[in-house]
């Protein structure tokens, strides 16, 4: 008797952004990120020489519609230290570069995704751009005002 799953008729079509109807069980199951974020928590520590100082952790939450379905998963909620933040976002910028490259690859083929749906991609990616920049020049007048101390 064949597997069912392999056999199974898609009567329920997916709609995505740009009004495209899908037949897949790995679409049909996506999870979609509602809402993430970070929250800055702070200790005091002490370094070796006895001299206070600020040790930043991040609560970072993640919400997620699963399965598309509109409802809801309990959020996941970390405490990561602050830097670990920014390896994050390196690590999924670094993945993100290379399957937007094998994307662009994949469409050579004839078959595009749409258009609508790689524009808010874009949009998103300009956001990240601007919020990196911001955080990096806080960062940099956090060194600065470090080095004036000294």
């Amino acid at each position: 008797m064949p597997d069912d799953d392999a056999t199974r008729q898609y009567d329920e079509p997916v709609e995505l952004p740009g009004h495209v109807e899908v037949f897949s069980d790995v679409i049909l199951g996506a999870d979609v990120v509602s809402r993430s974020g970070f929250a800055l928590l702070a200790g005091i520590g002490m370094t070796e020489t006895a001299d206070p100082v600020l040790v930043p952790m991040l609560e970072w939450s993640l919400q997620v519609d699963a399965g598309g379905t509109g409802a809801e998963s309990p959020p996941v909620v970390r405490v990561i230290p602050f830097e670990n933040a920014a390896y994050l976002l390196k690590d999924m910028a670094s993945d993100l570069a290379i399957v937007t490259a094998q994307l662009h690859a994949l469409s050579a083929g004839g078959i595009r995704p749409v258009a609508q749906r790689i524009d808010a991609t874009d949009r998103f990616l300009a956001d990240v751009e601007q919020d990196i920049k911001a955080s990096r020049a806080a960062l940099a007048r956090l060194l600065e005002s470090d080095s004036s101390e000294t």
